[in-house]
């Protein structure tokens, strides 16, 4: 029996272990008599995925992870600059840091890693493990770039890319491991699968290589309900949490939330107010036509299957990525960002976007022009056959 090892390694909430356990579960299904697969998954958060993905068929183990502090994660403006806040321009610290990893690739012995925002376990593998990346398009920049450029209007490149280059280099020379031409190669994989739209790529016009859409299967553009209903996922980062549930629960719509940990004081609140709580994430694809607006902060996974569906969306930023994200929705014309944590300004941020009807309207057009787009009718199956198609190949 093969072993496939899905790791996410960085990213808040379960963004990045998502779209990992949706092509698992593809890959489980597509597995015969002959060919059986041993799925096992080594996770930022491996405690929120439990709670989230009970039953799961596979193991969900502690991954090595080295964050950046919240600070750090709203100041990024390119990739590079993730690379440097987990330690990448300090020899020793990376050397660390793949040296974690092997200890987990020696124990598990993968025939095949599928990961999701991971480039410490990238650089770890490279040359030893095949390995499958899966990720939004701002967490998988092209790796045909000379260096990673800035996503932020009028800031430089960060000018530390040549010495991060050689540090690494270094690095893999001391494990026996083959040198990168250029930074944007360390994610340079034996197969990759952006799961993005294109209105949501910010490397548009640097990209040569396909778009799959979303990874929820089932999304389909739908008409507004008649009814005001909210739909907000939040819980990622706790100090919004309690502003968040006072606004929306001095609204007039109906409220239907998933927030990570229902036991929470907000959680409790929201409910004694008549929102209902979903104790499991739930099938976007079933909850998004019952609902005429979407809060959230602003996670790839969620905000391009809203915009499939159609609906306006309210994003409360919490890192680079979700700032990126409101700014693209508010581009479009199909939702804003709301950057405060006052009650006052998050209720009235709410209600415009329930109620100013050029959101709605701006989002059902967008949805119109998504549908006839050809994009894959289920990405994740594509990608799980790409996945066993280099399992079988190794």
């Amino acid at each position: 029996m093969k072993k496939i090892l899905f790791v996410s390694e960085l990213g808040a909430g379960l963004g990045h272990v998502a779209p990992l356990k949706a092509v698992a579960d593809q890959v489980l299904a597509q597995q015969s008599g002959a060919d059986q697969y041993e799925c096992i998954f080594s996770v930022k958060d491996s405690i929120g995925a439990h709670q989230a993905f009970t039953g799961a068929a596979f193991p969900i183990l502690p991954a090595p992870v080295s964050e950046p502090s919240q600070t750090a994660i709203t100041r990024t403006s390119s990739y590079s600059e993730v690379l440097e806040q987990i330690g990448y321009l300090k020899k020793d610290r990376l050397t660390s840091i793949l040296s974690a990893w092997d200890d987990v690739l020696t124990l598990l012995k993968p025939d095949l890693i599928v990961a999701d925002h991971s480039p410490s376990l990238c650089l770890a593998a490279r040359g030893r493990i095949p390995v499958a990346l899966i990720g939004s398009a701002h967490t998988m920049p092209p790796v045909g770039m000379p260096r990673y450029p800035s996503l932020r209007a009028g800031v430089a490149p960060a000018q530390y890319q040549e010495a991060m280059l050689c540090n690494i280099n270094t690095v893999l020379a001391e494990r026996g491991q083959s040198a990168l031409s250029a930074l944007p190669e360390l994610l340079n994989t034996e197969k990759r699968f952006v799961f993005s739209l294109p209105q949501a790529d910010p490397y548009v016009g640097l990209r040569n290589e396909e778009l799959l859409g979303s990874y929820n299967d089932g999304l389909r553009r739908t008409d507004l309900p008649d009814e005001p209903h909210l739909f907000l996922y939040a819980g990622a980062v706790p100090e919004y949490l309690d502003p968040i549930i006072q606004a929306v629960s001095q609204t007039k719509a109906k409220i239907s939330a998933y927030l990570g940990n229902t036991n929470t004081a907000a959680a409790q609140f929201l409910k004694l107010r008549g929102g209902h709580i979903y104790a499991k994430p739930p099938e976007l694809s079933e909850v998004l036509p019952t609902v005429t607006a979407v809060m959230s902060h602003g996670g790839a996974g969620l905000s391009q299957a809203a915009m499939i569906a159609g609906r306006p969306q309210l994003i409360v930023p919490i890192h680079f990525e979700s700032e990126a994200t409101a700014g693209r929705l508010e581009g479009l014309g199909v939702g804003k960002g709301i950057r405060s944590a006052n009650v006052d300004d998050l209720k009235n941020a709410v209600s415009a976007i329930m109620e100013v009807r050029r959101f709605s309207e701006n989002a059902q057009k967008v949805a119109r022009t998504i549908a006839d787009m050809n994009l894959p009718e289920s990405a994740t199956h594509l990608v799980a056959k790409g996945v066993l198609e280099l399992l079988e190949s190794t």
